[in-house]
């Protein structure tokens, strides 16, 4: 197996996690699974799309009533290659967890709520693109420069991730403060719309002779 190949593995088998309402010195973790667990779940997965927002019947993970928090979002940002003689085309796709998502109580005055965490996977769509956008702007000479490449640009957009979505916890107040939530659900949706070239979760690596 290539040094490539353990990297995806790597990523498949780490579920890059969100989840809300957390101390701002603590905004996110890791949360370990195993590939037949990912396998077993992949029908459990939403992905990312601008036709399809989050409703609270996606939410089925079974709530922890022993914290404060009033939901939770996980996500998955997955990355799968398939090699082709001049290029490399890898699938990076963003994913709703369904069965760990959850909140704890549903009723008319969680709407606001439900913006907050679609904001989240918003965000997280934004990490994605930008991958995307790094990766189809550039030609490698070989695979190995491709993939450490991949692997750098994973890193570096995952860790901008991580200072805006703090940036959003810290500014609407964990949702909250309305007037801020409106001010970043429009900001983050003219962040995507700027990315909208990258909204394909297909990205073809080209390989120059």
């Amino acid at each position: 197996m290539n040094k490539f190949s353990l990297y995806i593995l790597s990523v498949m088998l780490v579920s890059l996690s969100f989840n809300t309402y957390q101390q701002m010195n603590n905004p996110t973790f890791l949360k370990s699974i195993n590939l037949h667990r990912f396998i077993a779940q992949r029908d459990s997965l939403i992905s990312w799309s601008s036709n399809r927002k989050l409703t609270w019947n996606d939410f089925k993970g079974k709530p922890n009533y022993n914290e404060i928090y009033a939901a939770r979002t996980y996500f998955s940002i997955l990355l799968k290659p398939k090699t082709y003689q001049d290029s490399i085309v890898v699938t990076i796709n963003n994913q709703f967890e369904i069965y760990n998502s959850w909140i704890k109580m549903k009723d008319t005055t969680t709407i606001f709520l439900l913006d907050h965490e679609q904001g989240h996977f918003d965000i997280a769509e934004i990490c994605a693109r930008s991958i995307r956008q790094a990766v189809s702007n550039s030609t490698f000479k070989n695979r190995e420069s491709a993939h450490r490449f991949l692997n750098d640009t994973y890193d570096y957009q995952w860790s901008l991730y991580l200072k805006l979505n703090a940036l959003y916890e810290k500014e609407t107040d964990h949702c909250k403060n309305k007037i801020k939530q409106k001010e970043w659900s429009e900001k983050i949706a003219k962040m995507l719309k700027e990315l909208d070239d990258y909204s394909s979760t297909k990205v073809v690596v080209k390989l120059t002779p």
